[in-house]
């Protein structure tokens, strides 16, 4: 166990552009979160930390059952030889995954319960200006504790995370970045000001992941190129789903 603030850190769970997230416990009521810490070439770069710290902010402006929990942030003291001092840290809800592994093996029906989920999360979101910028599946726990909710893994249990490089409409992010098989047109253009259809645009791609296995253009030699110029692949999902009325 690596103390850290509060907590105490297990072993990492994923590793993102901008950070390394580890399983942990809080010390007194032995709740289990994730902590995401910055990684240790970054702790050194002035634009990642200001990065960091505006996703601490962001999070923290944003209170909704769809979108993650903050429970606390700081700095690393440097007590730890393997943490950097002064590196920011993020402590958040933990879920039991992402939706990442289930693209292409849900039922119609838990596929609309993290489309609905995702789209809940993203309007308040969007209320308050922020424009997420990286959503995918990866990015969408499932199994995440519910709060007052009835909860089967697939509804209260689903949260949007990771709002590392989100921004506020009519800012330029201090980072370019994204996941270009999810990204907008306009993203991949590193257009000046990327709106709330930057997200729209990934909720879609992230529906075509959930339906078919991958998104649009995932086959092509050159997808950022693709996802520009070229029409939408057919669209063949792997069971049956409704669009409107229809199924296919």
């Amino acid at each position: 166990m690596i103390p850290l603030g509060p907590f105490d850190l297990g072993a990492p769970i994923g590793r993102g552009a901008s950070g390394v997230v580890w399983a942990a416990r809080h010390r007194r009521s032995g709740v289990r979160v994730a902590v995401k810490v910055l990684t240790h070439e970054l702790a050194r770069t002035p634009r990642y930390v200001a990065a960091f710290e505006d996703e601490v902010r962001t999070l923290a402006g944003l209170d909704h059952p769809a979108i993650t929990w903050v429970f606390d942030a700081g700095v690393c003291d440097g007590r730890s030889e393997v943490l950097v001092a002064n590196s920011p840290w993020l402590a958040m809800e933990l879920g039991s995954g992402t939706v990442d592994p289930w693209c292409g093996g849900l039922d119609w029906a838990r596929q609309r319960a993290v489309l609905a989920r995702v789209l809940a999360g993203l309007a308040h979101a969007h209320a308050r200006g922020v424009v997420h910028l990286d959503v995918k599946p990866a990015n969408v726990l499932v199994g995440c504790p519910a709060r007052g909710e009835a909860d089967d893994g697939w509804g209260s249990g689903i949260r949007l995370a990771d709002f590392s490089i989100a921004q506020a409409v009519g800012t330029s992010s201090a980072l370019v970045g994204g996941t270009p098989l999810y990204m907008s047109p306009e993203q991949l253009r590193s257009d000046r000001n990327v709106g709330f259809a930057a997200d729209l645009y990934a909720v879609g791609a992230l529906g075509w992941a959930l339906a078919t296995g991958a998104p649009p253009f995932a086959e092509h030699p050159r997808p950022q190129e693709a996802s520009v110029r070229l029409p939408l692949p057919d669209f063949v999902p792997t069971r049956p789903v409704q669009i409107g009325r229809a199924h296919v």
